[in-house]
């Protein structure tokens, strides 16, 4: 089966250095790590956000490093992140669960 997340020695801000794993397509995964900044240093690599200090990171067989914006636009629109804190805010609007953390 074809890999959808890939990091291969993968250095950044947050992690500990060298992280590797692959992650099969086609099952639901769950990413534990012991702190919160690591958790969202990982969510920023995978979403192509940030970029890793070394190593590389594949998304759905793509090289995060070497795609266009669009490309990169592309392959977020397969991917969801979802942080066991919850979601939407029952009753608020689309709109406001998405301004939420900006008030």
């Amino acid at each position: 089966m074809d890999q959808a997340l890939k990091f291969q020695d993968v250095v950044a801000d947050e992690l500990p250095g060298g992280v590797s794993f692959a992650l099969p397509g086609g099952t639901l995964t769950a990413v534990i790590t012991s702190r919160q900044d690591e958790n969202d240093q990982l969510v920023r690599l995978v979403l192509g956000l940030s970029k890793p200090d070394a190593g590389s990171v594949s998304l759905l067989g793509a090289d995060l490093a070497g795609v266009s914006k669009k490309a990169l636009n592309d392959l977020r629109k397969q991917v969801a992140v979802v942080y066991p804190s919850g979601g939407l805010v029952s009753n608020l609007k689309v709109w406001e669960n998405l301004v939420l953390p900006l008030e």
